[in-house]
């Protein structure tokens, strides 16, 4: 009893915690550990299969755990193992393992293994009967029969070298259907390695213009039919769905120049498809709409923005009538169909707050039911094939997050996983406040994270720093540490050293509707950057900031908005650091370029005038430039031609490059050389301070 006594005691003793430093936020095992991903629950709910990298290896392992005891076993280490399917009775499941299926068992058993393909397969779609098997082995279609042998029904990969993957199983023409791709334009560049004993260059590719078809295998025939039989679909296409009957097909295009959206529906028996809906925007079409049929398959389900915010409603494969299940100044983020209710919406949204996630239920002509109470981020929804439970990784900004496990029926949430260290709690973090603040250019809010130095005294001044998260349309102010983890943690460490730091979103990021999402069309670099200057302005009214101590940060998009913020306002920011920063749009990728910009063959003035390379004389203080030297994104050419224009001007500067990384750091040296570089500009340029550590 005294030895449990003290157990007790030691358990609920509260931490000691320390400062936080830059070597333990970049250097493995990382500070908040790795995230659990990708959820997908048993049809009875009792287990749970995911990805996680439990060491910080870098590889996502699959594991499987017992919801109610909390029992966790590994099922694979090999990095791109997935989960392929559950069996009704949830007791084994199938999951691809090195390019190979296995089935897996719930009561701990050994995995068996189903095929020996040598590695290769990549794609497995079950039939709804559970008869056999379809595999995509080198783009080559197999099935196996249940209790049969593995034989190769036919060949379905052309010779013009496009991408083939499986779309479902009709049952009502007993029959696979595949979708294949190929782009009408490629641009490759050359990115060298400069590593090795001789440089070589790797190619990187540059897809636009896409097209795709479909291809129908029916069982009892030999021959392929392609849809549409006469060619190809051009524009973007996205991953299409098989009604539950089989007897229909929906698929999604965009157009090339991106500003309408096509939802379509094919009859696989008549081969005859019919246009549903059509969604055009004079700007650009939102890419993140999704569609769904309903189990017993009589609604389709779609989102889109046509009333400026992204709201769900339905289709009616029989009366073809449009009905709108959600409505208002607030959008849907993420949902999906619950199989054990008739036509019922489970889905997440803003309606709260722009910042949080609750679930809701909703079906048709209801108002939508909120199920969950608390504060927080809600991502990645998963339903288990019986419906009634819902999993999904739930975070704050204390928490990384874990994977919650939701009563539909009840509203209540259990904690399953466990996977934030206890090191977290070690260090000293303060979650930041959300704030609003107005442009008074614009006169238009926008949202930011507000970080205090510890003893915060309005009667003193400060430096502070302003960070812009990258993407562009993005969303980063939320109740979670986000995408931008480390940089969040950056953020707690400069305010821990006595800057004032603002993380914002500016206009164009995601989550507070349409109008917001195309404001910057023709005008990156417009009302952005203005946004980055208000942002600047409040600190020094507002914070008791010293204005002319103010810095500037981010990377990719947020590296490309502190330039435009350094050149277009050089009076605003004593020093910025542009980390894989755009410096010409002319450089970047079409898909992205023609959504915001137009094509450049007809737009080269705004293409120039949203480039910071344009106005790089304009630079007057203190600039580091940051880039990876393998970078397949955003180009090392950027920066480089950026430098040179530089020079031109005659105007000083400071750029740091790594050899061996691309747009995403991978090396936890080059990540904490890299925010080490960063933290001694600011130091030297804000705090006029030479010599800094990171201990």
């Amino acid at each position: 009893m005294i030895f449990f006594t003290f157990l007790l005691l030691l358990q609920s003793a509260p931490l000691t915690q320390t400062p936080l430093t830059l070597n333990a936020i970049f250097q493995k095992p990382y500070l908040p550990g790795n995230r659990p991903e990708n959820p997908s629950l048993s049809p009875d709910g009792k287990f749970l299969v995911f990805h996680w990298d439990e060491s910080g290896s870098d590889t996502a392992r699959l594991w499987i755990q017992n919801i109610d005891t909390g029992d966790r076993r590994l099922i694979s280490a090999s990095a791109g193992s997935r989960l392929v399917s559950w069996r009704p009775d949830g007791t084994t499941f199938l999951f691809l393992d090195k390019g190979d299926l296995w089935q897996g068992f719930t009561s701990g058993s050994p995995s068996t293994m189903i095929t020996a393909t040598h590695g290769s397969l990549s794609d497995v779609v079950e039939k709804p009967d559970m008869s056999a098997l379809f595999l995509l082995d080198d783009q080559k279609l197999h099935s196996i029969q249940k209790d049969g042998p593995l034989f190769t029904s036919r060949l379905v990969k052309s010779d013009s070298g496009e991408s083939v993957s499986l779309t479902g199983f009709s049952p009502a023409i007993n029959g696979m259907v595949l979708q294949e791709w190929k782009s009408d334009s490629v641009r490759v560049n050359m990115v060298p390695h400069w590593l090795a004993p001789e440089v070589k260059t790797i190619p990187s590719r540059r897809y636009s213009h896409p097209v795709f078809r479909f291809l129908i295998t029916r069982s009892d025939s030999s021959a392929t039919v392609r849809w549409p039989s006469d060619g190809w679909i051009s524009g973007y296409g996205g991953p299409a769905v098989v009604s539950p009957s089989g007897d229909f097909l929906a698929f999604s295009t965009i157009t090339i120049d991106q500003k309408s959206r096509h939802l379509v529906l094919i009859n696989l028996k008549s081969m005859q498809a019919d246009t549903i809906f059509i969604h055009s925007d004079p700007a650009w079409i939102n890419t993140f709409e999704g569609f769904a049929f309903s189990p017993d398959g009589q609604l389709l389900g779609f989102t889109h923005e046509m009333t400026g915010w992204n709201h769900l409603y339905t289709y009616h494969l029989k009366t073809k009538q449009v009905s709108t299940w959600t409505k208002g100044q607030w959008e849907v983020d993420s949902w999906l169909w619950n199989p054990a209710v008739k036509q019922e919406m489970v889905f997440t949204s803003t309606q709260d707050s722009p910042h949080q996630r609750h679930v809701y239920t909703v079906r048709a002509g209801s108002l939508p039911n909120k199920l969950t109470k608390d504060d927080a981020m809600r991502t990645g929804l998963r339903i288990s094939n019986q419906g009634g439970k819902l999993v999904y990784l739930k975070a704050s900004l204390t928490s990384p997050g874990e994977l919650v496990v939701l009563n539909l029926k009840t509203g209540e949430e259990q904690v399953v996983t466990r996977t934030v260290p206890e090191r977290l709690r070690t260090v000293r973090l303060t979650p930041p406040e959300t704030i609003s603040i107005l442009n008074h250019e614009t006169k238009q809010i926008f949202a930011a994270h507000r970080f205090l130095p510890p003893g915060y005294d309005r009667q003193k001044q400060y430096p502070a720093v302003v960070f812009v998260h990258g993407a562009g349309y993005l969303q980063n102010v939320t109740n979670e540490f986000g995408y931008y983890w480390r940089e969040y943690l950056f953020n707690q460490f400069l305010a821990s050293q006595g800057y004032v730091v603002l993380n914002i979103d500016y206009s164009g990021s995601a989550g507070y509707g349409r109008e917001n999402r195309v404001s910057v069309f023709q005008d990156m670099g417009g009302p952005d950057w203005s946004d980055c200057v208000a942002a600047a302005h409040y600190l020094a009214d507002s914070l008791s900031v010293d204005p002319g101590r103010i810095g500037i940060y981010g990377g990719s998009y947020g590296g490309f908005l502190t330039l435009m913020s350094l050149f277009k306002s050089p009076d605003v920011f004593k020093a910025g650091a542009a980390l894989r920063s755009v410096a010409n749009w002319k450089l970047y990728n079409r898909w992205y370029t023609e959504q915001r910009l137009g094509p450049q063959k007809y737009n080269q003035a705004i293409y120039e005038k949203t480039s910071p390379i344009t106005y790089a004389d304009s630079l007057k203080n203190h600039l580091l430039l940051l880039h990876g030297m393998v970078d397949d994104n955003v180009l090392v050419q950027d920066v480089i031609q950026l430098m040179d224009r530089l020079v031109q001007k005659k105007k000083p500067f400071d750029v740091q490059f790594y050899p061996a990384e691309n747009h995403g750091f991978k090396d936890p040296d080059a990540w904490q050389h890299q925010y080490e570089a960063i933290f001694r500009h600011f130091e030297r340029h804000l705090k006029n301070q030479f010599q800094t550590t990171s201990d």
